[in-house]
């Protein structure tokens, strides 16, 4: 623990954390310039971890940024063209499964936590890029299933997220009605 707190990941991981809080919240409000806190969070974690090793993380935060930036975008665009740029969620299984493919085999964690903790997140991005109160419901599971995930990696500042992204789920979930 001691050595976590030496080596100044923990900042970074503490500010990445204020912006998922602030992006959540925001979010929940429909604000399109949330997104962009979404990208500070991105930024954050490529630097956390990269640092870990943890390539598939690394590669799947390009696409979460991907999404991040599309969603900046398209956000208040109508909805038959927003419909056509969400084609783009698509391009996100093959960058996804070649995350996989490629660096399974050198994963520090356990890679079936970052398959399956990746198959939360960009299925909850995508959900809400679509403006589905699925994501919310999605991001109620990522967390359950993200505690065992932040325990097994080693972010520890990333702990405190379950309970408050779970509160802004359910705040999402009625503002989303």
């Amino acid at each position: 623990m001691f050595e976590y707190l030496q080596n100044g990941l923990w900042i970074i991981e503490a500010i990445s954390v204020g912006a998922m809080f602030s992006f959540t919240y925001f979010l929940a409000l429909k604000k399109r310039w949330a997104w962009f806190l979404y990208l500070v969070f991105c930024v954050g974690m490529l630097i956390v971890f990269t640092q870990k090793e943890s390539w598939i993380t690394v590669m799947n935060q390009f696409a979460t940024m991907f999404l991040a930036i599309r969603n900046i975008i398209i956000w208040d665009w109508s909805d038959e063209k927003r419909k056509r740029a969400l084609l783009t969620d698509y391009a996100i299984i093959p960058w996804f499964v070649s995350s996989v493919i490629i660096f399974w085999p050198g994963t520090v964690i356990n890679a079936w936590w970052e398959v399956l903790m990746w198959v939360f997140i960009i299925t909850k991005q995508v959900s809400w890029g679509r403006k589905s109160r699925g994501g919310w419901w999605i991001l109620i599971g990522q967390h359950i299933f993200a505690t065992g995930f932040n325990i097994v990696s080693g972010t520890f500042v990333l702990l405190i997220r379950p309970v408050v992204e779970i509160s802004l789920a359910i705040y999402g979930l009625r503002k989303w009605k």
